[in-house]
């Protein structure tokens, strides 16, 4: 997420109006998230294709199957590393005490957690109205929310099902042409049919 450049002109206000935009918007990929989770929901990772050769056509039918992952594995597997401003509140509250690790538990949790905890800190820089110092702080808050948002954004993506469409649809043009050669074939050769064993399969006829 792209901020303004730290010499732009915003107030403190504008700065910790941002961090709460930004802030809103994690928590909806958050409960977006967390509520896929719960109703167990499967995401299509992939497409399975299986060609049979119809014997009495002798043309290639595919069939196919959506390969899908629960989205609590794909979440519950993503690691990814976020930098973040190891910001040291002023304040002497247990409860301003930041720690800005995601790898000690699930990752969303760790996000999740961040999320809520920084907007409240970065609230009491308030009564320093805008003073440089705090104004810096401000912005390392701002930072770390556009990086929570970047970071989520990635993990997000990952549970989107993938459009497999139109690479099915170019092998079903490639199946067509085999059939369309088949058919051909046929046409030169006499009593054209196949023939397999355990190993192999055949085509025979006579010319």
């Amino acid at each position: 997420m792209a901020l303004p450049a730290a010499d732009d002109n915003r107030s403190y206000e504008d700065l910790l109006r941002n961090i709460h935009t930004i802030k809103t918007t994690n928590e909806d990929i958050i409960d977006g998230l967390n509520a896929r989770m719960r109703e167990n929901e499967k995401v299509v990772v992939g497409r399975e294709m299986e060609l049979q050769l119809n014997q009495r056509t002798l043309r290639w039918e595919p069939t196919w199957k959506d390969t899908k992952r629960p989205i609590r594995n794909i979440i519950r597997e993503h690691r990814a590393t976020v930098r973040l401003h190891d910001i040291k509140p002023i304040f002497d509250s247990a409860n301003d005490k930041l720690d800005i690790d995601i790898s000690r538990t699930t990752w969303l949790d760790d996000v999740e957690r961040l999320n809520d905890q920084m907007a409240p800190i970065a609230d009491k820089y308030r009564m320093f109205a805008g003073t440089g110092p705090s104004m810096e702080v401000l912005r390392q808050f701002e930072e770390n929310y556009a990086g929570l948002q970047d970071a989520l954004g990635a993990l997000h993506a990952k549970t989107i099902h993938a459009d497999l469409r139109a690479k099915q649809r170019e092998c079903e043009a490639k199946i067509k042409r085999i059939n369309e050669a088949m058919q051909q074939l046929k046409k030169s050769v006499e009593d054209l049919e196949y023939s397999a064993d355990d190993q192999e399969w055949f085509l025979t006829g006579r010319l």
